[in-house]
């Protein structure tokens, strides 16, 4: 609760996102029955300063909504931010960006939290009519009146859509990224030892767990029969291959949020991926190691 509450954006709406649901979904793990008013809230509260305004004036109901607001903020603030770049001397101009063609974007399902433009939109192209105004549409068609942001204006022929809920709808149709593959070494998988192979005897609750420390690991596991024998609370996330060295693809599709383990009388709390491993009951890979960097090692 802590960290959410005092997460502040600092990169990208994007990067926000993914760091502000990751700690909402840890949250709701722990407590299904938090309101989605709240983390609306602290969403909006985290927003940059030129962002907020803007976004808490259209009263999201969503985060889905307050982020599409906020990407066409953050786009709008990136269009008229004048930029200044220097005039290259004795050098010929770059070339011009290859035009990369869009990638068609498969149908969304109903429900999200544009669906009544998204129809009204499509109803429109399918009648012939100015998607925007609802007039009917020839190649000398203008729209008779001006929009301001996400508001709803009456027209001649109806609700006129603005550029910027054009512009949302666009970006929700758009193709989502795939899951990030995840990697694990053979050697955590199959149980082989190395002769500087790194083994943590630690505790959880009143077991012994055997964690590998293996910078071959992109991310940290545990023991899916480890997971079961302490009762470990899983979470469900979307599936994720893990790819093992050998080129196998293992498929991942929970997730046991912030457990609690103890080593040499500190305590950890880490997410760790569940997965069928060999002879260790967790691997503790590359995302655990980087959030303790810098380290000092004495090999």
């Amino acid at each position: 609760m802590h960290q959410l509450l005092q997460l502040r954006q600092t990169g990208s709406v994007t990067e926000y996102r993914l760091q502000f649901e990751t700690f909402m979904y840890h949250l709701l793990a722990l407590d299904p029955g938090l309101n989605t008013k709240f983390f609306v809230t602290q969403f909006l509260l985290g927003l940059k300063p030129e962002l907020r305004a803007a976004v808490r004036i259209q009263e999201p109901s969503s985060i889905t909504r307050a982020a599409v607001l906020a990407r066409i903020q953050e786009e709008e603030l990136e269009t008229t931010r004048p930029r200044v770049r220097p005039v290259p001397t004795g050098r010929p101009p770059p070339p011009a960006p290859a035009v990369v063609p869009r990638q068609q974007a498969a149908p969304r399902a109903a429900g999200d939290d544009f669906g009544r433009e998204r129809q009204l939109r499509d109803y429109r192209r399918a009648n012939g009519l100015c998607f925007r105004c609802g007039d009917k549409y020839t190649r000398e068609h203008q729209c008779k009146q001006p929009v301001q942001l996400l508001t709803i204006q009456m027209g001649d022929f109806g609700e006129m859509l603005s550029d910027e809920a054009v512009r949302a709808l666009e970006l929700l149709d758009e193709p989502e990224a795939p899951p990030q593959c995840c990697m694990i070494s053979a050697h955590a998988l199959s149980g082989t030892e190395a002769s500087a192979t790194i083994r943590l005897p630690v505790t959880v609750g009143d077991k012994v767990m055997l964690l590998l420390l293996d910078s071959g690991s992109s991310h940290s596991f545990i023991n899916a029969n480890f997971a079961q024998s302490i009762g470990a609370h899983t979470l469900a996330i979307p599936p994720v291959p893990v790819k093992v060295a050998n080129g196998q693809c293992i498929p991942c599709d929970s997730l046991v949020p912030q457990l609690e383990w103890h080593c040499q009388g500190s305590v950890f709390h880490t997410d760790l991926r569940v997965l069928d491993l060999g002879a260790y009951d967790g691997v503790l890979g590359m995302d655990w190691l980087a959030s303790f960097s810098p380290m000092s090692c004495d090999w």
